[in-house]
């Protein structure tokens, strides 16, 4: 993602000036992931940009109906992890924020159409092999965790949601 972290940070600072963005631990094709040190619980910011249609063309050049495009995108998909709140296996959102920039005096998005920032706020988890290193792998454990995944991707079918995005 191409948003300056000085950017990412003064924006974070107007959901909430409490929050300190961590270093990055994470990047897909349309948002990174970054630590909230200090956070209680421990937490993690992930970050959507409407500029960013793919990792590799994340500019101030994306066309209108691009951003809208990711706009609607990134909105799909806060509401789908929303409606999976639920679901002891799948790590649910703590709370979402939407900012607006290339804003009119009044604060509303030029023609509809302003650039947005996502953020998702969700707890930290232990990553797969911190947790190996800490406790250990047991054949008992491994196949808890591939039933685990198992009904947290039949519980995503059940609302009609294909993840295909799965990391450990």
């Amino acid at each position: 993602m191409k948003i300056r972290r000085k950017e990412l940070q003064q924006i974070l600072n107007k959901y909430d000036a409490s929050l300190t963005l961590g270093k990055r631990i994470g990047k897909g094709t349309t948002a990174d992931v970054y630590e909230l040190p200090g956070s209680h619980p421990t937490q993690v910011l992930k970050v959507m940009d409407t500029r960013c249609v793919s990792r590799s063309d994340c500019n101030d050049q994306v066309s209108i109906n691009e951003r809208v495009k990711m706009r609607d995108y990134f909105q799909n998909e806060i509401c789908s992890m929303m409606e999976l709140s639920d679901c002891k296996y799948i790590v649910p959102i703590m709370d979402s924020y939407e900012f607006v920039l290339d804003t009119d005096n009044d604060g509303r998005p030029m023609d509809n159409l302003g650039r947005s920032v996502f953020m998702i706020k969700m707890r930290r988890l232990i990553p797969l092999d911190d947790y190996i290193k800490k406790y250990g792998m047991t054949e008992k454990l491994v196949v808890q965790m591939a039933m685990d995944i198992c009904h947290a991707l039949q519980e995503c079918e059940n609302h009609g949601i294909l993840h295909r995005d799965v990391k450990p």
